[in-house]
């Protein structure tokens, strides 16, 4: 899985280019130009979504391309709200990948049904795995799926679960309170040494790291 960026001068897609002080191709991650795309990702966050983002696409290399892009002041599940300014014709897919914050699970995801409905799309069919909802959406004539991936993980405790959780797990710090205070605290060459350290795991390391997220991308890339 590849990534194009939308807003190729974006904050999330220079952030993603960084990786390459890591260590990583970022040739084999971003495409400059794509003839036309049937999947997107829309990140809800900010950064270190962005990278991990990156990261997940490095490992999951292959030819599937799927488009990224950070919606301005828009955050979280508001990014909903626009969600039909994204369904070009060829659209199929659309991941949103969020942080859980300090919501419950069901409280989310209800909320995040709610903002698909009330824009007007219909949603026919809701699969279930763990923080993540694969809603089947119809809109007139077209029909698409909508990916909702939660970042956190219940091991971690901490009272706000996001992509730190997952981060500080990568890099063996015992949260004691919140992981993104825990993950901000270390010295930008430590945070640095986590994600070229990422890039040499081994892909089932990955998977049982960033568990939601990569089932999501495989969302995107099956071509069902």
């Amino acid at each position: 899985m590849r990534l194009y960026f939308l807003d190729p001068s974006s904050r999330a897609a220079v952030n993603v280019t960084t990786l390459r002080k890591c260590g990583y191709n970022v040739r084999r991650i971003i495409v400059e130009s794509v003839e036309s795309l049937d999947a997107l990702v829309v990140i809800g966050n900010g950064s270190p979504d962005d990278k991990v983002l990156g990261t997940l696409s490095y490992h999951l290399d292959g030819g599937k391309v799927v488009g990224v892009v950070k919606p301005g002041k828009m955050t979280r599940l508001s990014v909903l709200d626009q969600l039909k300014t994204y369904l070009s014709p060829k659209m199929k897919k659309i991941m949103i990948l969020v942080d859980q914050e300090n919501l419950s699970l069901d409280n989310l995801f209800n909320d995040a049904l709610s903002r698909i409905r009330k824009i007007g799309i219909n949603v026919s069919d809701i699969e279930e795995m763990d923080r993540l909802r694969v809603y089947q959406c119809t809109l007139a004539d077209k029909e698409f799926k909508v990916i909702i991936v939660v970042n956190g993980l219940e091991e971690v405790r901490t009272q706000t679960h996001a992509i730190e959780d997952h981060l500080t797990k990568a890099a063996g710090i015992d949260v004691t309170e919140n992981a993104k205070q825990s993950w901000n605290s270390l010295a930008q060459n430590e945070r640095n040494e986590v994600f070229r350290e990422l890039k040499g795991k081994k892909r089932d390391a990955i998977e049982k790291l960033f568990p939601q997220q990569v089932s999501g991308c495989k969302c995107l890339k099956d071509e069902q």
